[in-house]
């Protein structure tokens, strides 16, 4: 939105107002308006013209949070892949507050929250999360002072509820079934009974936390993560580089790609998601060619899979639309567990789906590494037997003690 003109739009906004004469007609209007990327980014534009400024004291825990914040490791594992290819591991669980990438969208989101009065400190704050996200939540939330709430899918990793709770937040359990599915009717239900609860939303929407459009506040924090891999990478200007990157609501990959695209275009950044959800797949290379791979399966025949943060049919993220265009590949993956349930159908796994195991890795050098963080390096194993003298750099989205196996 560099050309965005704030003021223009809060004049517009204004005008429909004032020529708009029954109340509850302007009051739907201002509801649908407030929902919009256009007026989260007008409020943010004029409260930053205006100069609104956090007390000396929150600026400087804010501050304080931002030095644990970033510039994570890129360690480099040796005899890994093919073909003179080389695997580097951008380890995002080092960042220090809730040990993942989320460490970066939470401490952007309290602070322009909080500076925009949205929120303050003491008010109870609510999140919904499949696990990774919650943890950061709630304790960045913790130590900023406010009173966290976290929806989580039922029957999922149990170390992840623990470290939520462990931060002080409040678990809400959302019916299994439906996973991810299942934070709509909560939150419709929840917010209503509780109106002084604010939703942070750090999947979609505007700072506001309303609306379905994309969470650019969230997408533009990963934009450092893409300015870390390009500053530490050794020889990448020789070398073409690969990176590796899970889908999950598309706000990580989004963020990564955008920011390759303008300072290095010539990266290639390659999405995986699982077999049994295939949204940004279908999304990159349509409905027809993932029905083909399917072959009459239908991906509500697979049951939930085990790799929690990453994609799942049903709920649309705006993220995921807008970064399966830009990235150079999607990847589906498929673990044992979902090769028995296709498979036992009488079909044959596709070539192109990437066989993967969620078993602690042998070597000594990646133990620590959780889920999807083996499956972005199965991924890059798959990709690097056909290619040569390369640099795959996988995100380290995860450790194995965030699960529970």
């Amino acid at each position: 939105m560099e050309d965005f003109d704030h003021r223009q739009y809060r004049d517009h906004i204004a005008k429909e107002l004032r020529d708009t004469p029954r109340k509850t007609t302007r009051q739907r209007k201002l509801r649908i308006a407030q929902a919009t990327s256009e007026y989260g980014h007008a409020l943010q534009m004029h409260r930053f013209v205006k100069g609104v400024e956090l007390p000396t004291d929150r600026q400087a825990l804010y501050d304080e949070l931002a030095e644990e914040v970033g510039d994570t490791p890129l360690v480099e594992h040796e005899d890994i892949l093919p073909n003179g290819n080389r695997l580097f591991v951008k380890q995002e669980f080092e960042n220090g507050v809730g040990h993942s990438h989320y460490d970066r969208v939470y401490l952007r989101l309290f602070e322009e929250k909080e500076r925009l009065g949205i929120i303050k400190p003491g008010d109870t704050v609510l999140e919904t999360t499949s696990g990774t996200a919650g943890v950061s939540f709630a304790e960045m939330g913790r130590r900023l002072g406010y009173r966290c709430e976290v929806a989580i899918p039922a029957d999922g990793e149990k170390p992840r509820e623990e470290a939520i709770e462990a931060a002080g937040a409040r678990l809400h359990m959302t019916p299994p079934e439906l996973y991810v599915n299942g934070f709509k009717p909560f939150l419709n239900e929840y917010l209503k009974e509780h109106a002084n609860v604010v939703f942070i939303n750090h999947s979609m929407g505007n700072i506001l936390g309303a609306g379905s459009d994309v969470n650019e506040n969230a997408v533009q924090t990963m934009h450092a993560i893409t300015d870390e891999i390009e500053r530490d990478l050794p020889m990448h200007e020789a070398l073409d580089v690969v990176i590796l990157s899970a889908v999950g609501n598309g706000t990580n990959t989004l963020g990564i790609t955008e920011r390759f695209r303008e300072i290095a275009p010539e990266t290639r950044v390659v999405a995986y998601e699982p077999f049994s959800a295939g949204v940004a797949f279908e999304e990159k290379y349509g409905k027809e060619v993932r029905e083909e791979m399917l072959a009459g399966f239908k991906a509500e025949d697979f049951s939930r899979h085990r790799h929690p943060g990453q994609a799942f049919a049903g709920i649309e993220f705006a993220a995921i639309k807008q970064a399966a265009k830009l990235v150079a590949d999607v990847r589906e993956f498929a673990d044992s567990k979902t090769v028995s349930e296709f498979e036992g159908s009488g079909r044959d796994l596709p070539e192109e789906v990437v066989r993967t195991d969620i078993k602690e890795s042998e070597r000594q050098d990646m133990k620590r590494y959780g889920r999807s963080t083996i499956t972005g390096i199965d991924v890059a194993k798959k990709l690097a037997e056909t290619e040569s003298g390369k640099l795959f750099v996988v995100i380290g989205y995860d450790t194995r003690d965030r699960y529970d196996i």
